[in-house]
């Protein structure tokens, strides 16, 4: 910053000092200065409608994402009240606009066993909304679903799609940071798949911190990671 401000100055470009944050990885104290003034440091910063924590975890943002979805699925009101609209088009347009703002950048998530609850949560909430379901109705989730008509289908959407990003990013070829990060744990996925039985071997999500998915479950092969054999044991992979 120290060289960059001058610079800005000589094309009569100002930095301004109020809107610009710092943000540190791991709680790091740091102090940057632009003109003798320190620059606020922040825990959390949002950039292109991500949030981004300085623990680097995904938790705030997946939350916040959900809140988002559920919030576009509130507005639309007037639409799930509406007797006109069939059910079946009342789904598909939950899908095309709650879904995608709940699911925005879900490439990078860490999926555990309580953000999988919660994306089922969030789903079958949508579909209460679109039949009309009173919450007094005490109505169990498998009936929400056999009314509506479907299955369960946002979970392994997000993971077929973060399947495709990781194949897409192993398929990357010169100097790329993304697969500079992702092949070591590749790697080691390949040396431990080979520890365990041909039925045990599955494809995994994303990273390490990731669950694993079956390339079955998700309806997405596991020929996309570029003949990478990944284990499909949580326990095995986290040694």
């Amino acid at each position: 910053m120290d060289r960059l401000d001058p610079v800005n100055r000589r094309y009569s470009l100002l930095i301004n000092i109020d809107k610009t944050k710092v943000m540190a990885l791991d709680g790091i104290a740091c102090c940057i200065l632009i003109q003798n003034e320190q620059l606020a440091q922040v825990n959390t910063f949002s950039y292109l409608w991500s949030l981004i924590t300085e623990g680097g975890e995904c938790t705030t943002e997946f939350c916040t994402r959900l809140s988002r979805g559920q919030t576009i699925g509130a507005s639309l009101q007037k639409i799930w009240k509406s007797h006109s609209i069939p059910i079946s088009t009342k789904i598909r347009l939950m899908k095309a606009v709650a879904w995608p703002v709940a699911t925005y950048g879900c490439e990078s998530w860490t999926l555990g066993k309580n953000e999988e609850t919660r994306l089922e949560a969030f789903e079958v909430k949508g579909l209460i909304k679109s039949l009309r379901v009173s919450w007094t109705a005490k109505k169990t989730n498998e009936w929400v679903l056999n009314k509506a008509g479907v299955k369960r289908e946002l979970l392994d959407t997000v993971k077929a799609r973060k399947l495709a990003y990781y194949g897409h990013t192993m398929r990357k070829q010169g100097n790329c940071l993304e697969l500079e990060v992702a092949t070591p744990y590749a790697r080691r996925f390949q040396a431990a798949a080979t520890m365990l039985l041909p039925g045990e071997v599955t494809a995994t999500s994303w990273l390490p911190t990731c669950d694993v998915v079956s390339a079955r479950q998700c309806s997405y092969p596991v020929s996309a990671l570029s003949g990478v054999h990944l284990p499909g044991k949580s326990s095995v992979w986290r040694r």
